[in-house]
C-alpha cells in the first residue's frame, strides 16, 4: 500500500550514510495500475541530488540489468519525484512597534518552510493545501508583543489566500516586506 512506503522512504539510508528524506507522501497508481508515486521533501535546504533520488528508486524497484530485487512488491514501480516549491511573496503593513519588524519577518520565515512543524511535531503545511492570510496575521501577531493590527496583508501580490498545487509546499519568495506603522 502506499502508505507503507512513506516509513521506508523516512528510513532509507544514502550510500553516503544521510537519511536524505524528511517527508514523504504516496500516491497509489498515480502512473497506472501498479504504480506509486513517492513525493518526497528534502531533510535539509539543499535539493536531494538527483543521483540519489534515483538510487533510492532503484532500491525500491530493483534493478534487471545488474539483477538485484527492489524492495517493492513485484509487479509495482515506484517513482521518486521532489514537491514542488511554491516561493511565497509576504507583503503586509503592521500597526505596532517598529522595533517587531525583524522579529516579524523571522517568524514568517520560519513559517513559510516545507518542513514547517507544529509543537506537537505535525506539520503545519501539507501537500496542496490553501495558505491562509489569516494564518500569516496569527504568525505577525505572535511574532512580537505590542502588534495592534496588519491592515494590509497580500499573497504573491494579491490579497486572497494562496492555494497551492497538489504536490506542492510552501518556501520564502522574496524576502517579507513588512511595512510598520504607528
Amino acid at each position: 500500500s502506499p502508505i507503507d512506503v512513506v516509513p521506508i522512504t523516512l528510513a532509507w539510508v544514502a550510500a553516503d550514510g544521510t537519511s536524505p528524506f524528511k517527508r514523504a507522501k504516496a500516491f497509489d497508481e498515480a502512473y497506472g495500475p501498479k504504480t506509486v508515486e513517492i513525493l518526497v521533501v528534502e531533510a535539509g535546504s539543499a535539493p536531494v541530488p538527483q543521483a540519489t533520488l534515483d538510487a533510492y528508486e532503484t532500491d525500491l524497484n530493483g534493478d534487471p540489468v545488474l539483477g538485484t530485487e527492489g524492495i517493492l512488491l513485484l509487479n509495482t514501480q515506484a517513482t521518486v519525484t521532489r514537491y514542488t516549491q511554491t516561493g511565497v511573496d509576504v507583503v503586509a503593513t503592521v500597526k505596532g512597534p517598529t522595533s517587531a519588524k525583524a522579529a516579524i519577518e523571522a517568524a514568517i520565515a520560519v513559517y513559510l518552510q516545507p518542513n514547517a512543524q507544529n509543537e506537537d511535531g505535525t506539520y503545519i503545511h501539507d501537500f496542496g493545501e490553501t495558505l491562509y492570510r489569516d494564518g500569516l496575521r496569527d504568525i505577525i501577531f505572535d511574532a512580537a508583543a505590542g502588534i495592534k493590527n496588519v491592515p494590509t496583508l497580500t499573497l504573491n501580490g494579491v490579497a486572497a489566500d494562496l492555494v497551492l498545487a497538489a504536490k506542492a509546499l510552501p518556501v520564502v519568495g522574496a524576502a517579507p516586506a513588512i511595512t510598520m506603522v504607528a
